[in-house]
């Protein structure tokens, strides 16, 4: 058993120039969790100290509308996931599966840029937008199954940052307006990642 604390704080401003057409937005964002009376029936002690991971992240874009129907924009920003709590703390002492837990995980940390088009045609009722993007996360976060030193048939599982990834790809959606009221929306997103860092 564990409580999940969240809290957070968001800043964000935006702006326009050029009679509306060229739009700035910037925000940022604090982060704090705390896992908290943390009860694990097989861990040494049962009773596990709290964990708390925080951060600070940052975002930020423009968007430029070329003529009513075609526009511009991009963006940029940071981003974070402190992990699944049971990786933290879970204990699996026996068995042919056990798992060790690394309270000392590192949060992941993410930078991520896109840019894109936008089209929408009013006479038709139709919008199309697309947008390629490029990120890159390190102190990656996932677990790693190894054979027990000493005792052959146990495997035990443990998580670990395991380095860096880069990920890359592209979104494209479609939305067409049927009736009064009624939209079909449509979307695809073609996304290639790969470790980079280990």
């Amino acid at each position: 058993e564990y409580t999940t604390d969240q809290t957070a704080f968001y800043l964000q401003d935006q702006a326009f120039f050029l009679d509306g057409r060229l739009n700035l937005l910037a925000g940022i964002r604090y982060d704090r969790w705390k896992y908290h009376d943390i009860f694990d029936l097989r861990s040494t002690p049962q009773q596990r100290d709290s964990i708390k991971r925080d951060h600070v992240t940052y975002r930020g874009g423009v968007k430029y509308s070329i003529s009513e129907s075609v526009a511009i924009r991009a963006s940029g920003g940071t981003g974070f996931w402190p992990g699944l709590p049971l990786w933290m703390f879970t204990t699996i002492p026996t068995g042919s599966s056990r798992r060790e837990p690394n309270p000392d995980l590192k949060p992941e940390k993410t930078w991520m840029v896109d840019m894109g088009l936008d089209v929408n045609l009013k006479q038709w009722g139709t919008s199309l937008t697309l947008t390629p993007y490029y990120g890159r996360i390190s102190d990656l976060i996932s677990y790693v199954v190894s054979p027990h030193p000493t005792l052959p048939g146990v495997n035990i599982t443990r998580g670990l940052n395991l380095g860096g990834v880069k990920i890359y790809g592209v979104e494209i959606g479609l939305e067409q307006k049927l009736l009064k009221g009624l939209d079909a929306f449509a979307s695809l997103t073609i996304n290639h990642s790969e470790i980079t860092q280990s």
